[in-house]
C-alpha cells in the first residue's frame, strides 16, 4: 500500500484520483471545444461556398438573359415554378444554357427557379394583379447537408 510522507494511509492514491479526474474534466472540456469550433468552422465554410454558388447562378442567368433573346430562345421560353441548372454550351466558353433538373456539386446542390412576376394598380411587384410578362423572378437555391442558401432577385426584358 502506498504511503505519504505524514503516515496517512491509502490517501495518496485518493489525491492522485482526485487530480486525474479533475485532469479528465478539463481535457474532455477542453476537446469538446474544439471539436464544436471545427463543427462550426466546417458549416461556416460550406455557408459560405453555398453563397458564392448560388451568386454564380444568378450571373450566370444575367449572362444567358443578355446573351439570348428575351421571348422564343431566352428566359420568356422557360417554365415556371420548375427546376433548372446552368450548364456551359462548351467546355471553356462564356456561353451558357439553362438545363432542367438540380446540378450536384460535390456535397452542394443547385437549383434555379424561374416564377412569374404580377404588379398592382402602382406598378409595385405583388402577390396578385396583373402579369408583367417583361420581368421574372429568380430563385437560386443551393443545399447542402441539412441547410439551405437562397437569392432572389428580379430580370427584366431590358433590350
Amino acid at each position: 500500500m502506498l504511503q505519504n510522507p505524514n503516515g496517512d494511509k491509502g490517501s495518496l492514491l485518493v489525491e492522485i484520483l482526485i487530480a486525474v479526474g479533475i485532469l479528465s474534466t478539463v481535457a474532455f472540456g477542453f476537446f469538446s471545444l474544439v471539436a464544436l469550433s471545427l463543427r462550426i468552422t466546417n458549416i461556416s465554410e460550406n455557408t459560405l461556398l453555398a453563397e458564392n454558388l448560388a451568386k454564380e447562378s444568378i450571373e450566370i442567368v444575367r449572362a444567358y438573359r443578355d446573351s439570348t433573346d428575351w421571348g422564343e430562345e431566352g428566359l420568356g421560353s422557360l417554365s415556371f415554378n420548375e427546376p433548372y441548372y446552368p450548364r456551359e454550351k462548351e467546355i471553356g466558353s462564356s456561353q451558357w444554357e439553362l438545363v432542367k433538373g438540380e446540378e450536384e456539386l460535390g456535397n452542394f446542390s443547385r437549383k434555379i427557379v424561374f416564377e412569374k412576376v404580377f404588379r398592382d394598380p402602382e406598378d409595385n411587384i405583388s402577390e396578385t394583379g396583373e402579369e408583367d410578362s417583361d420581368t421574372l423572378k429568380v430563385r437560386s437555391i443551393v443545399s447542402f447537408s441539412d441547410r439551405e442558401v437562397e437569392i432572389i432577385t428580379y430580370l427584366t426584358n431590358w433590350k
